[in-house]
């Protein structure tokens, strides 16, 4: 799927599809990644279990399985005074996603477009639903942006000369 992924992405001549072929390759890459990680712990916790056993011959009891849901994600976005409130400075608009990590389950939102000065917050309103959740869980959001417009103009006009689709996980410097 990667690869499939990656020539599609190389394929694209617009904006929107390379956005989602990026936002595709990311998300397996993610998922790829925690699975390595998962069966590495497995098999890991496998031969500790081997040795961990009581001095009567019985195993440790294990801890009960939850299940946990994430729903209405509302990211508030901080602008400049000058470029939300006095309606000035750049006009850039951005597509914005998400990435939900729990243990080797993970899920992305949808794409929302045209992200600009006049958004007060970003909402996803999917229900996200994470089984068998260890008590000691950890919970990861990335948060993904992509910069569509870095023009000076509200009605822009397409580039001459595509860039490459780059997406940047907020609070990640350049």
């Amino acid at each position: 799927m990667r690869e499939g992924t990656r020539k599609l992405l190389a394929a694209c001549k617009r904006e929107v599809p390379s956005l989602e072929a990026a936002k595709s390759l990311l998300t397996s890459h993610a998922r790829v990644l925690t699975y390595m990680a998962e069966l590495q712990r497995r098999k890991t916790e496998e031969c500790l279990d081997k040795l961990s056993v009581d001095e009567d011959g019985r195993g440790h009891l294990k801890p009960c399985l939850a299940k946990v849901s994430i729903s209405d994600i509302r990211i508030p976005l901080m602008w400049k005074n000058a470029d939300h409130i006095m309606n000035k400075g750049d006009h850039n608009r951005y597509a914005v996603f998400c990435l939900l990590k729990v243990g080797t389950e993970i899920y992305d939102t949808e794409l929302h477009m045209n992200i600009d000065r006049t958004a007060c917050d970003v909402t996803f309103e999917e229900v996200f639903t994470f089984d068998k959740v260890k008590p000691d869980f950890n919970f990861i959001l990335e948060v993904y942006s992509y910069n569509l417009h870095k023009d000076l103009t509200i009605a822009s006009t397409p580039q001459k000369n595509p860039q490459k689709t780059q997406l940047h996980r907020i609070g990640q410097k350049d």
